[in-house]
């Protein structure tokens, strides 16, 4: 293949977006455990409704805030791994190509003896 070119920086740029929407969630989430929903915060009605009604559904949403937290965390690390993946193999073959470019010639061809694969860590 030719004309691909991978532009790290953008993303690392990209992998920096996800973790500041990270960062807004977790601000979300701190104001939202602060809300308090105890029993007498509705007064008798409270007792009726918060109890049986809103706290299952806070409790769905934390779990949500959480879901969602982990998965832009996921995102984030899984960007920037891609971005040192891309920079490691544009590193390795850029310097097996020099390696190459200066190998001795033998009959008009470098030597085989260059190893021209990638290796790339799991």
């Amino acid at each position: 293949m030719s004309g691909i070119e991978v532009e790290v920086a953008a993303w690392r740029r990209h992998a920096a977006h996800v973790a500041a929407l990270r960062d807004r969630l977790q601000s979300a989430r701190t104001a939202a455990e602060s809300v308090d929903l105890g029993a007498d915060t509705f007064g008798v009605v409270g007792v009726l409704v918060v109890g049986p009604s809103l706290a299952p559904l806070a409790e769905a949403g934390r779990l949500a805030v959480e879901l969602v937290d982990d998965a832009l965390g996921g995102c984030a690390r899984g960007i920037e791994e891609v971005a040192d993946l891309f920079e490691h193999v544009d590193t390795e073959v850029r310097t097996r190509f020099e390696r190459l470019r200066e190998a001795p010639l033998v009959m008009g061809t470098a030597l085989a003896a260059v190893d021209l694969t990638v290796g790339i860590a799991s």
